[in-house]
């Protein structure tokens, strides 16, 4: 019988290959993950103090880096816009007597102002209108329709018309709620301005004038409180307006026989609606509300993405608010203030000399597959707004050329043959096309002319109207 080795019992038995393999794997796991959770400590605390002094360097340009800075910085803007308010020469009244803004009426209007969108006859009208815009007469058919429809909001029409004499005010926003925030004035604004355009267009096809004067400078103030919005679809509203009102007054001078001071007035008026700030100052302010977005993805993306939700509720916004604590969407957050730095950079340049910035900016960002690409969502058509603003600085400046021209045709008796015929008597020099600094284009046809800017695509197509935002020229056709 053998004997047993005393020592035996304290000797381990051996490893199984599998047991020795499962241990590796773990160690390796876990050393891995270690890793990656303390690089993606290291890179979040780097880009925190990076993103801090971003914050820092924002804030030492005088633009607002957060929601409360923005109330703040808004403030002193409405005080300096409030200041370029036009003056009673230009057709509005700085004070009221009893302290009443137009915004005062407008939101009084508000049960009117829905019923205009919910009218019947409302998009008939605006597509009526649209056949001025092509070149198209109306009918006395059409005229008797639209007689009913102003009849149909004359209350509405008088209450614009008294509020086009009072200082524009402000409407209430709560810039706190970010993207989300509630802009229910915007539609309603605009319905007025085509329920005044629509007035003018009545009002000198049936001899009214100085009715269609009043309605063109009334339709040109009911934006005016969206100069203080340095919102992005605000401005975009206000632009849209001021077309409407341009569009207006290029249906109505065939029409109607106004005379020098009130085209001067026009003509003032519409040359002091442009606004060199307005881009930039909307682009800051986009700015916040893109960096509220960052500081909790999930309220930006969430909503959208409901696959995961599906099978664990609430799954998709944990993910995306674990994967932003370990600095996930930190690069992207970079990326968005490197990029928005040079666009507002080059929103303080003319359009056509930051057109290329903004054509490079539009290329840069992909979606990602699990994980959105935040960028995609916060810079996507951005880089299209300055185009679109730019656009509108060319309605504004082919209306005020043409009420230029209009006066010069009432004291020599015909149109121009060259728009330098205008310098210095009724302008300063020729307006510059925004989209190739170039001089607006210009030419008389018989007792009418054909004026127009290039457009956004950059190419002079001989004034062929624009068949969309980014094709043909901007046309404003007067015939005779």
């Amino acid at each position: 019988m053998m004997k047993r080795d005393p020592h035996d019992a304290c000797r381990r038995p051996p490893v199984k290959p599998w047991v020795r393999n499962r241990r590796i794997l773990l160690t390796s796991f876990l050393g891995i993950t270690a890793g990656i959770v303390l690089f993606l400590g290291v890179t979040h605390h780097l880009n925190t103090r990076r993103y801090a002094a971003l914050l820092e360097s924002i804030r030492a340009q005088g633009a607002p880096a957060t929601v409360a800075e923005l109330q703040q910085w808004q403030n002193k803007e409405d005080a300096e816009i409030l200041g370029e308010t036009p003056s009673p020469e230009n057709g509005a009244t700085p004070v009221a007597e009893n302290g009443e803004t137009a915004v005062d009426i407008y939101l009084k209007s508000t049960d009117l102002l829905e019923a205009l969108r919910t009218s019947a006859a409302h998009d008939e009208i605006n597509d009526m209108l649209k056949q001025l815009d092509d070149g198209q007469a109306l009918s006395p058919e059409d005229l008797n329709k639209l007689r009913a429809y102003l009849e149909e909001h004359q209350e509405l029409l008088q209450m614009l018309h008294e509020a086009a004499a009072l200082p524009p005010g402000k409407f209430p926003l709560d810039y706190s709620k970010g993207f989300a925030m509630e802009l229910p004035h915007l539609a309603r604004i605009r319905d007025a301005a085509r329920l005044l355009r629509a007035e003018a267009v009545y009002a000198a096809m049936t001899g009214d004038t100085d009715l269609s004067y009043e309605a063109l400078m009334s339709c040109l103030a009911v934006q005016s409180p969206l100069r203080g919005e340095a919102l992005i679809i605000s401005q975009l509203v206000s632009i849209a307006c001021q077309t409407i009102a341009s569009e207006g007054l290029q249906n109505t001078l065939a029409y109607a026989g106004y005379n020098d001071e009130q085209l001067a007035v026009l003509q003032q008026r519409l040359s002091a609606e442009h606004n060199t700030t307005s881009l930039t100052n909307a682009l800051m302010v986009e700015r916040v509300f893109a960096l509220e977005a960052y500081n909790d993805p999930a309220t930006f993306i969430a909503p959208g993405r409901t696959w995961m939700d599906e099978i664990i509720p609430g799954s998709y916004a944990a993910l995306l608010r674990t994967a932003n604590a370990f600095g996930w969407f930190s690069g992207d957050r970079q990326e968005y203030l490197e990029c928005m730095e040079e666009m507002i950079a080059a929103s303080r340049l003319p359009y056509a000399e930051a057109r290329p910035t903004y054509a490079a900016l539009e290329t840069r960002g992909n979606d990602r597959s699990i994980l959105p690409y935040l960028n995609s969502s916060l810079f996507a058509s951005l880089t299209r707004v300055p185009a679109v603003m730019a656009r509108g600085d060319a309605q504004l400046s082919l209306g005020s050329t043409a009420a230029a021209i209009e006066r010069y045709r009432l004291a020599a008796g015909a149109a121009p043959d060259q728009l330098d015929a205008l310098v210095p008597a009724y302008l300063s020099g020729v307006p510059e096309d925004p989209f190739d600094q170039q001089p607006l284009r210009y030419r008389r046809e018989g007792e009418g002319y054909t004026l127009y800017s290039i457009g956004a695509n950059g190419a002079d197509d001989g004034g062929t109207p624009a068949v969309s935002t980014f094709e043909g020229d901007l046309v404003f056709n007067v015939r005779r």
